[in-house]
């Protein structure tokens, strides 16, 4: 749609890389998203990678993110945050120094020059990237060896990343383990309910449990 249209042409100006919500329609089009990160939440985790990642320049397009973790990085980088929206007002729900920016997002792409050389910030997080993402099931291999609570950590973790990334596939699988473990794990049966929501079949087959 509009939305991604506008978002991945002002990462493909700007060269940077583009931390996608949780919640945001850019994870299902990868392919189409230049510069697009998603398993920042594990990188952020490393305070080594953490302090290398600290921006001098966030801009943040529309609400701010749901990610607790992106969001504490964020506010203590010290960074100059921009927030984009078409709506005129305070949309910093932590009340950071950001400075509000009332325009719609195809006019911001626009207005942007086009960076000629590779930024070397967006290489980094795409190593960061690259690293991550076998780490998330090498973090299984001695399960066994765990005890339950922990386990249970562990899948929600993995299926709440594989939920992050649209890999709706790994994140069934692992939020039945979470599940099976404890079944009223509350976080888990939303997580379902998101992912179901998206798949009307499977929305109204659980309504008959």
């Amino acid at each position: 749609g509009m939305f991604m249209a506008a978002v991945s042409e002002i990462a493909r100006r700007l060269g940077w890389p583009l931390l996608a919500d949780g919640l945001s329609p850019l994870r299902n089009h990868a392919a189409q998203v230049p510069h697009l990160i998603t398993i920042y939440d594990l990188v952020l985790r490393n305070a080594h990678a953490a302090e290398r990642l600290k921006p001098e320049v966030v801009l943040c397009l529309g609400a701010w993110p749901t990610s607790k973790v992106l969001r504490s990085w964020i506010e203590s980088s010290g960074a100059v945050v921009w927030m984009v929206s078409e709506r005129a007002g305070n949309h910093d729900a932590l009340h950071t120094r950001a400075q509000p920016i009332a325009l719609a997002l195809p006019m911001l792409a626009s207005l942007l020059p086009v960076a000629m050389d590779v930024n070397g910030y967006q290489r980094m997080w795409s190593r960061y990237e690259e690293k991550a993402r076998p780490l998330l099931e090498s973090l299984l291999e001695d399960e066994d060896l765990l005890p339950p609570a922990r386990r249970v950590e562990i899948h929600f973790k993995v299926a709440r990343c594989a939920f992050e990334v649209s890999d709706k596939e790994s994140a069934l699988k692992h939020i039945g383990i979470t599940l099976a473990l404890v079944p009223d794990h509350r976080d888990a049966l939303r997580m379902r309910m998101d992912l179901d929501a998206a798949d009307p079949f499977a929305h109204a087959a659980g309504q008959l449990a």
